[in-house]
């Protein structure tokens, strides 16, 4: 069964949860494990849940009480980080629509303005903004590069 123990890159996460939830959860399963006495349940309980996570498989009756105490006691927690990791995975695909989007207006807005037309204003006020910052650091940056030029016309 696959796991993403180290995975190296953001694409190599398969589970359908957060890094950072997925390693606090191995690391609860072996704290609890520690705890009751019994170090070796921690590979069983891992492939129960890893199961579950990865398959959406219940496990059946055949495992342990241990271990179905601590899927049972864990299930809910993961649960509620598998919807919170779908919303975000929604949202950053979503995201780069929008950023699309964003640059398309942009240039649309851009061929308006000269063209002495108004461009039609769909985009969300965030995205308005993203627009206005990049416009303002391209006047900064034509500015620095002509204050350049001046300064080195006035030296030769």
């Amino acid at each position: 069964m696959k796991s993403h123990l180290n995975p190296s890159k953001k694409s190599d996460n398969i589970l359908p949860v957060s890094k950072k939830f997925y390693e606090d959860l191995r690391t609860r399963v072996a704290d609890t494990c520690g705890l009751i006495g019994k170090p070796s349940l921690f590979v069983r309980a891992m492939a129960v849940i890893d199961g579950y996570i990865l398959e959406n498989k219940f496990p059946g009756q055949a495992y342990e009480t241990e271990v179905m105490l601590i899927f049972t006691l864990l299930r809910s927690e993961i649960d509620k980080a598998m919807s919170r990791s779908a919303v975000a995975r929604k949202r950053r695909v979503s995201k780069g629509h929008r950023n699309e989007k964003a640059g398309k207006m942009s240039s649309q807005r851009c061929s308006a303005d000269k063209n002495g037309g108004l461009a039609v204003n769909t985009l969300n006020r965030s995205e308005r903004r993203r627009i206005e910052r990049e416009d303002r650091r391209l006047a900064r940056r034509k500015s620095k590069q002509a204050a350049r030029l001046r300064t080195r016309v006035e030296i030769d």
